[in-house]
């Protein structure tokens, strides 16, 4: 599988920066909340743990597409 520019690109920004940021949000503001005596979030371990899953399998499926591009780059060139 060989992703391409546009797609890669997005994907990676999306693995790397947009869902732990989002992930790390859902947990400090739930705990400021339970904190600060209100209810917090519901299951903030349990969204930051699928959040973290999800952000695993897609590094997973960059890295692999990543390797499938220059296997298939260096071939061409030879």
């Amino acid at each position: 599988m060989v992703l391409d520019d546009k797609t890669y690109k997005v994907a990676k920004y999306v693995t790397n920066i947009v869902l732990p940021a989002i992930a790390t949000l859902y947990l400090a503001i739930s705990g400021v909340l339970v904190q600060g005596g209100l209810p917090g979030l519901p299951y903030p371990d349990v969204v930051a743990g699928i959040i973290t899953a999800v952000v695993t399998f897609l590094g997973t499926v960059l890295h692999i597409s990543s390797n499938n591009y220059y296997k298939q780059n260096s071939e061409d060139a030879e």
